[in-house]
Formats: structure tokens, C-alpha cells, sequence
């Protein structure tokens, strides 16, 4: 917003936070007056994205420039996620990870600045010693301590969207490949062998861990499942995660079931469902719960699904349906989960005009760290970034 430009250009370049809290009011609103704090992460996160964003597609400086203060104020005042003494090292509230969700944005929002020469070396490579820390190193930390199948699928997914991003972002093959062994090995319900719990209509449909809980972390799932894959397609980094994980038929399934008409009226009631069980929990149907949320998430695959001759009639009829009810389709996000701008990054993939592709940096090897955490070594290189599909334009 103009306030919040206006705020950052006055001086003060984010609402940095020493350390980041998302934790539970019952147990915490009471001892601690910020245990809730990471909004300001998520605003930051948007706020420098759609900066830098802009900064790329018309070469506005100013935004940049704008973008880059935010970025250094975070690495300069944010020490990490809140930790407390007597829980075995971890988080002191499992809600806590789920601040991942924000490593992808950050992420995205400094790649799109990797080539702005007025962000200062130093300060460059003391933002990725922040956010490898900060959002990479509690990702590994989350994943490697995944033993069983507790938790949704939106949890593992946005601990490897932020393990992806980051490790792309810093040059960290080692976490990238970190990522890719826990979605073919892990134990959680980020592995392949978890996140889709039945296959349906011959396979064009895929059921996926949350749509018997409520539709809201549903969409959330197709949110983050496409980011993670197109960071990886983006990266090159050997295999097709939309293939590996079903994304595409996840988000028709998904889709299928949430799709409302221009009267708001859902278009369709009869949707496939095989019961499953999570944490002793059996879910027999389809939960109505949320049904109908809406995410700027569709674009991303119709995308994928047009570049690859693929039939998505569900994910395509959530992109008409969100062009027809907004002049701009999917705009800035509508929550504190995804990007947005759908519609500009990836609407080019069925139109005759806009954006096209961004040349990214190339992934290198230098001084790379190597984790014990599942015996990755560091061998080919990856090129590649997050999540932008676009073309940088340069006023004249």
C-alpha cells in the first residue's frame, strides 16, 4: 500500500522482528505480547516480491532500490525463529513452522534482485546467510526430525518449497538435493508415497492428503505444491516434480471440487473419494469445510499443463472463472500464502501477448555446505530460480 511505501521510504526499511513467533494465543498471548509476529514477515516478504517484480518488468530503480532496504533490514535485525530452552532444541510451538511458508517469498523476491547492482555484495551475501539460516537450516531441521505421517501435507510442503527456493537462491545443491531424496524417501507426508492418497478417473484426478479435512488447507496444497514444482522446473534440477507428484491431477481434483459458476454456485457435487486415515482418523468423504476458497493458484498449472499438451479442464475453468470475475485474473495474493500475479507470470502460456521468460542466475558449487542429514553430496551444477516465468522489459 502507499502507507506502506511511504513508511519505508521514510527511513524505517521493514518491520524486522528480532525473532519470529507463529504461536498459539491459549498457551502463549499471555506470556509473550508479540507470540503472533510473523505477519510482518509475510507483509515484508509481499511488499519487497511485488517491488522487485515491478522492478523487473519496467526497470524502475526506485522500487529496487525500495525492495533491496527491506531485504538488508531483516538480515540486520532478525536473529531467527523463536526458540526457548527445555524443548529439546526445537520450537517451543509446532506452529512455528509453518512461518516456512515465507522462505519461498523471500526467496523470490531477492532472486528477482540478483541482478540489481546497487544491492551491495556484502549486503547481498549477508541476506543469504539470513534467510540459509533463518528459513533453510528449520526446514532441515523440520524435515529431518519427520518420523511418521503427523501432520498435513501443507506443513512438508512448505518446508521444501523454502528448502527448494533457498538452496536454489544460495547456491546450495546440497539443499536442493536434500529436498528431492525427502520427496522420493521420506517419512512425512511430503513424499510421494504420502501426499496423494488415491488416483482416480484413470488417473486424471488425484485425491490428496487434505481434501477430507476442509478445502481451505486443500487449496492451500495446490498453492504450495505449485511453487515447489516449478521452482524445481525452473531450476533444472533433473526431474519433473508436476509428474512425480501427481500436481496436476491434484489441482483438477481439488479444482473440480471447489469450482463455482459466475453465480457462485458450485459446478460440481459428485467428485471421486477413497476413505483414508491420518493419525488414527478416518476420513470417509470429501469435507465441504472451505469449499469454494479461492487462491491465486491456477495459472501456474494451466501453464504447465498447456507447455505439456495436457487436458486441465478444472484448472482451466478456475482461470476463466477468476479473468471473468477480476479484469486482471489472479492479482496480489489474497492471502498471506501465495505470491499472486498469477495471471501476469503465467498467462502467457494461452495468450498472444505478455511475459515470456526470465534468464536466471546459474547455480554454482562454491563453498557449499554439506548436511549429515541424509548423506547429500554436492556434484552437478543447477541453473535456474524460484517461481517467475516472466521477461525483464526495460524502459527506453
Amino acid at each position: 500500500s502507499l502507507t506502506e511505501l511511504q513508511r519505508v521510504k521514510a527511513g524505517n526499511a521493514s518491520g524486522a522482528v528480532e525473532w519470529l513467533k507463529r504461536m498459539d494465543a491459549k498457551n502463549w498471548s499471555g506470556v509473550y505480547s508479540d507470540y503472533s509476529n510473523y505477519t510482518a514477515a509475510v507483509n515484508d516478504a509481499h511488499l519487497a516480491y511485488e517491488l522487485a517484480l515491478n522492478y523487473t518488468l519496467t526497470g524502475n530503480t526506485s522500487d529496487a532500490t525500495t525492495a533491496v532496504a527491506i531485504l538488508n533490514q531483516w538480515a540486520k535485525t532478525n536473529k531467527g525463529f523463536f526458540r526457548l530452552p527445555g524443548y529439546g532444541g526445537f520450537l517451543p510451538d509446532p506452529n512455528e513452522n509453518l512461518i516456512l511458508i515465507q522462505g519461498y517469498q523471500f526467496a523470490n523476491a531477492a532472486e528477482l534482485l540478483s541482478d540489481y547492482t546497487d544491492w551491495k555484495a556484502a549486503d547481498k551475501e549477508s541476506f543469504k546467510t539470513w534467510i540459509h539460516h533463518t528459513f533453510g537450516d528449520n526446514a532441515l531441521i523440520y524435515l529431518s526430525g519427520r518420523q511418521d505421517q503427523h501432520y498435513w501435507l501443507n506443513w512438508d510442503l512448505a518446508a521444501l518449497s523454502s528448502l527448494m527456493s533457498v538452496g536454489v537462491l544460495c547456491n546450495d545443491k546440497a539443499m536442493v538435493d536434500y529436498a528431492l531424496n525427502y520427496i522420493d524417501n521420506g517419512a512425512g507426508t511430503g513424499s510421494v508415497n504420502h501426499a496423494i492418497v488415491a488416483l482416480h478417473n484413470d488417473g486424471t484426478l488425484a485425491q490428496c492428503q487434505e481434501v477430507g479435512r476442509d478445502q481451505g488447507h486443500a487449496t492451500l496444497d495446490v498453492t504450495l505444491m505449485g511453487a515447489l514444482c516449478q521452482t524445481a522446473k525452473n531450476a533444472n534440477v533433473g526431474v519433473d516434480l508436476f509428474e512425480k507428484y501427481h500436481a496436476l491431477e491434484m489441482a483438477e481434483y481439488i479444482g473440480m471440487y471447489n469450482l463455482k459458476d459466475a453465480n457462485g454456485s458450485f459446478v460440481n457435487n459428485d467428485v471421486p473419494f477413497t476413505a483414508y486415515t491420518v493419525d488414527d482418523n478416518e476420513y470417509t468423504a470429501i469435507s465441504d469445510a472451505s469449499r469454494g476458497t479461492e487462491r491465486n493458484c491456477w495459472e501456474l498449472f494451466h501453464a504447465y499443463a498447456k507447455a505439456n499438451n495436457k487436458t486441465a479442464k478444472n484448472v482451466e475453468a478456475w482461470v476463466k472463472y477468476l479473468r471473468d470475475k477480476n479484469a486482471y485474473g489472479e492479482g496480489a495474493s489474497t492471502s498471506n500464502d501465495e505470491l499472486g500475479f498469477g495471471t501476469l507470470m503465467y498467462g502467457a502460456a494461452t495468450t498472444a501477448t505478455g511475459i515470456k521468460g526470465v534468464t536466471t542466475d546459474k547455480i554454482g558449487v562454491s563453498s557449499p555446505a554439506i548436511y549429515n542429514l541424509a548423506g547429500q553430496r554436492v556434484g552437478k551444477d543447477y541453473k535456474g530460480l524460484v517461481i517467475i516465468n516472466g521477461k525483464k522489459v526495460v524502459k527506453k
